[in-house]
């Protein structure tokens, strides 16, 4: 049975014009198909949008159903690579249309991490 691995990164959105996790999951996504030829990767640029995005990823892991998901991002404090080990719920700053989130948090009535 062949592997599947979803790799996402995202677009611009409010102080960062240019997004290199967007690029950097396009790119990624080239080379392991090419290191891994037997293994379907399958690459998408999410748009910075708090409805749009989880719409858009959810329709991605039920189409392609991925052994693995890599998803990347950008950080204004990181300098180079960080691996995520606490998930915020938060969802305060405005979007790359410029709209703030329904709720203040990703997930209501859930833990703030």
């Amino acid at each position: 049975m062949r592997r599947t691995v979803l790799i996402t990164g995202f677009g611009p959105f409010p102080g960062v014009p240019v997004n290199a996790s967007g690029e950097l999951a396009g790119r990624l996504a080239v080379a392991a198909r090419q290191a891994f030829p037997t293994t379907r990767v399958t690459a998408a640029r999410l748009p910075t949008e708090w409805e749009t995005a989880p719409l858009l990823l959810e329709d991605l892991l039920a189409r392609h159903r991925p052994d693995l998901a890599l998803h990347f991002g950008v950080s204004h404090t990181a300098r180079g690579f960080v691996v995520e080990t606490r998930a915020r719920n938060a969802a305060r700053n405005p979007d790359a249309t410029g709209r703030l989130p329904a709720t203040d948090g990703l997930l209501p009535n859930q833990p703030d991490e």
